[in-house]
């Protein structure tokens, strides 16, 4: 039953989000929404951009969709003909707080991108959108790692902290075609098979649903790239990676084993933080801004 949702799933937003990315596309140029090149860039023509909007729009249809199902399908009996099993999936997707509150932080990280894309805000209107995006989700949807703290305002704080640093790395790795959305899929099937081997089923679907809708993006902008994603895109890119990393169960307690696989998520992101730390330093150390 889970194998086969979890296939639905990822093919459904993999389709969606291959025909919106093809509209978009077609359309972006209409509007001048594209990526003309510069001296700092290495496209030589003109790329459009506005990927991000097909990522938004699959993963918000998607989010939408599943929560008006699962409101009609969870009532008493509704889904007692499917078996025990299907109904004991169903209440773990039964989450109408946190499905808002993600909704909240995607709608805000992409308005924010998408300003960015045509407007080209500075560094620090960014950083100052990212880390209120990142300390409500950290507060407010609990999206946040406990490291064995019991403190909530630390354990938030350094969440929304890694939040922002994520958003940041991956937006840093949107410089060259495929790369930021390619190593995304790759973390997220590792962190999908971490959270379903835990039971985990939201945090999985969630893994899944993102996995579709990067890989109907890939497609075109995979080397050479016809169109880019732009801020839009991988504010949100970074920010579900980072949710998924922080929701995802790597140490179970209860089972009183090692304690080390806590330190998952800095594996998992090993090459986008050394992308991010090393682009950093070399910039520093040219005098230039770490953000342009």
């Amino acid at each position: 039953m889970f194998i086969k949702l979890a296939i639905l799933i990822s093919v459904i937003a993999f389709v969606t989000s291959l025909a919106l990315t093809a509209i978009v596309r077609k359309l972006a140029p209409r509007y001048g929404f594209v990526a003309r090149p510069t001296n700092d860039r290495y496209h030589r023509s003109i790329i459009p951009l506005g990927g991000g909007i097909a990522i938004y729009a699959t993963i918000v249809l998607a989010l939408i969709t599943g929560l008006i199902i699962l409101k009609l399908l969870i009532a008493p009996g509704r889904l007692s003909f499917l078996g025990e099993s299907a109904v004991i999936y169903a209440k773990g997707f039964n989450r109408t707080l946190e499905f808002i509150y993600i909704l909240i932080c995607i709608t805000t990280l992409f308005a924010l991108g998408l300003i960015d894309d045509k407007k080209h805000l500075g560094p620090f209107i960014k950083l100052t959108g990212q880390f209120a995006v990142a300390l409500f989700a950290a507060f407010a949807a609990d999206i946040r790692v406990e490291f064995f703290i019991e403190s909530k305002i630390i354990t938030s704080l350094l969440s929304a902290f890694w939040i922002v640093l994520i958003m940041n790395a991956f937006n840093f790795l949107d410089n060259m075609d495929g790369a930021s959305v390619g190593i995304a899929i790759i973390a997220s099937a590792v962190l999908f098979v971490a959270s379903a081997m835990h039971g985990q089923v939201f945090i999985s679907a969630m893994a899944l649903l993102f996995i579709g809708a990067l890989l109907g993006f890939l497609v075109f902008n995979f080397p050479p790239a016809e169109i880019f994603m732009g801020d839009a895109g991988s504010l949100i890119v970074g920010f579900i990676v980072a949710m998924l990393t922080l929701r995802t169960t790597y140490y179970d307690q209860a089972n009183s084993g090692p304690w080390y696989p806590i330190l998952m998520p800095l594996i998992v992101m090993a090459v986008p933080l050394y992308d991010f730390i090393s682009v950093t330093i070399l910039r520093i150390r040219q005098g230039k801004s770490p953000f342009v």
